[in-house]
């Protein structure tokens, strides 16, 4: 199959290669992501900083997240257990080679991303499908917009993507071509894998149920070899984890109150879903593929289940898309909190897609070939995969660029304000919301590791070291900060600088009197911790404490003071 019986589809190759990486290339360079994927990045970020400043051992080799390290001992809010901890160990190591990099580490996993695609192309081939039909299933995922939103998104769940292609390659050579090489490349690629996303335990799951299910159909003993080997991958990977995670904490609970709480079965109450609303909301992250790749997707899946002899054994390539369907869903239904807050986590459907779509496009050229001139119906398809590309370029979506549960907007900018407008020795506080947090750290520490002009802490609130502090926002707390800010030790802060959060399209609020300015509403202050703790180090405990426990009835405790807070630098240009 082909429209012309030469090179063409070395041709497409090249176009695939030119639209995934221009397309993708503007996230490259994104640094004011907002909503979750701005988070998740700065994150990130400041875990990789942490490690190559602090060393791979006392940071367990990248564990700590944007947690700040002490030097008394651990407890478990310094640690990052939540997920397996290998792209923060791999993106660490690349920063010592390259220096903190933002473009170094989202380039990292634009590359691994396109490298998962190159690999279907590969799959595809093993499969016998021509060689300008695997090139097509390689152009559709180069044209998928969900790539050029997410693909530079540095984290573990989308540089997975790669090594999870591998393990299907060599099944796929398992299956075709029963040799012990590709059991060992099998198990090295899973492992890989689940160590990046527990995703890879899905996958392995799947896997093994393929296996057990032909070893029952067909008594080949490779199949039950398979199934073993898989049992032990998985076996294998959770004894790393779990013995990497008593190394962090000494103990399991939060590891498993974590997992719990990603896997829906044990919630805070304003976290709580129905499965209507997260199939509703899943359906509506569907534009970020191609209606016409979904609908010839759709399409296979009835024809796969309509065959004429019941009893044929079913195709390779029939049963291999399954797999590539059963995996998600599987995977959406076990950790179904992780994926109704992460738009990105439905990367996973693209390999079903793109294969499953190009089957079925293949039934329809070879079915209408004598009717129509095969070059028409091949680059037809193709401007279709292109004007979508770039459709879905330009839009972008409501989690990622407005994310009302956020209300987040370009901390980027607003931190590079903050650098401009302090010196060096300046001490200031700013105000935020708890998932402004990672942003607000990054960009301001990234240059503050550059050129030493912020200083940050590694003690506590009442440190002589520190050079700002982040305190939340919430209403009840303000006699506590404001008892805090005139007696903390004596020390005197330079700035106030209040994030006034709004809507996208709303103006920042202009203060007009000095009550105004005063009335920012604090919960605790931001050290490594994420909830009230007590204030070992405070000078005057019993008093803290006293306070703490008044705030909610006797908001006007202690009298204000013109003096508390000053300047409120509002943040625009």
């Amino acid at each position: 199959m082909s429209p012309k019986e030469s090179n063409t589809y070395k041709i497409f190759l090249l176009v695939g290669f030119l639209l995934f990486f221009l397309f993708s290339s503007k996230e490259i360079g994104n640094f004011y992501q907002t909503g979750h994927a701005g988070f998740i990045n700065s994150e990130v970020g400041l875990s990789h900083l942490n490690t190559i400043n602090n060393g791979f051992l006392k940071t367990k080799l990248g564990a700590t997240n944007y947690k700040v390290i002490y030097d008394r001992a651990p407890t478990t809010d310094e640690y990052y257990v939540r997920y397996p901890y290998l792209h923060n160990l791999l993106v660490s190591i690349l920063w010592e080679i390259t220096g903190p990099s933002e473009i170094a580490s989202r380039l990292f996993v634009i590359i691994l991303t396109f490298l998962s695609i190159v690999m279907f192309f590969f799959i595809s081939q093993e499969l016998n499908y021509s060689k300008l039909s695997s090139t097509l299933v390689y152009l559709t995922l180069c044209s998928f917009p969900i790539f050029y939103h997410y693909a530079g998104l540095s984290n573990g769940e989308i540089s997975a993507l790669f090594p999870l292609s591998l393990s299907y390659y060599f099944y796929i050579k398992h299956l075709k071509n029963n040799k012990s090489k590709y059991k060992f490349f099998l198990f090295i690629s899973l492992s890989i894998t689940c160590q990046l996303f527990w995703y890879g335990y899905i996958a392995s799951l799947v896997f093994f149920f393929d296996s057990l299910l032909s070893f029952t159909l067909h008594k080949q003993k490779k199949d039950l070899k398979m199934a073993l080997i898989l049992i032990f991958t998985v076996g294998i990977n959770i004894s790393v984890y779990v013995f990497h995670t008593l190394w962090l904490v000494g103990s399991l609970k939060n590891a498993i109150d974590a997992f719990l709480w990603r896997a829906s079965i044990k919630m805070p109450p304003t976290h709580r879903f129905t499965w209507m609303e997260f199939i509703l909301k899943n359906l509506k992250r569907w534009w970020l593929f191609n209606p016409v790749v979904i609908f010839f997707s759709l399409a296979f899946l009835i024809s796969s289940f309509r065959r004429k002899n019941q009893n044929i054994r079913f195709p390779l390539n029939q049963r291999f898309s399954l797999m590539l369907l059963l995996t998600p869903l599987i995977f959406s239904v076990f950790l179904s909190h992780l994926v109704y807050y992460h738009d990105f986590l439905i990367i996973y459907f693209a390999f079903f897609l793109a294969f499953s779509s190009i089957d079925f496009f293949t039934k329809i050229f070879e079915r209408f070939a004598e009717k129509i001139k095969k070059n028409v119906l091949v680059y037809s398809y193709i401007l279709v995969l292109i004007f979508f590309a770039v459709f879905g370029l330009f839009k972008h979506t409501e989690e990622k660029m407005i994310d009302k549960e956020t209300d987040n907007y370009e901390l980027y900018y607003i931190c590079k304000i903050i650098r401009n407008i302090t010196n060096p020795e300046d001490k200031f506080i700013i105000t935020i919301k708890r998932v402004q947090e990672p942003q607000v750290r990054f960009y301001l520490r990234r240059e503050a590791f550059f050129r030493n002009n912020v200083h940050w802490a590694k003690r506590y609130i009442d440190s002589n070291m520190y050079s700002y502090c982040l305190v939340e926002t919430k209403h009840a707390y303000r006699p506590l900060i404001k008892y805090l800010l005139q007696n903390f030790r004596g020390l005197k802060y330079d700035r106030y600088f209040l994030f006034d959060l709004r809507k996208p399209g709303k103006k920042l609020r202009v203060f007009n009197s000095q009550k105004e300015k005063t009335n920012f509403l604090f919960k605790y202050f931001i050290s490594p911790y994420h909830q009230p703790r007590k204030y070992e180090e405070i000078k005057d405990i019993a008093t803290i404490e006293k306070i703490y426990s008044r705030f909610e009835e006797e908001e006007d405790l202690y009298p204000q003071s013109k003096k508390t807070i000053s300047n409120i630098f509002l943040l625009i240009p």
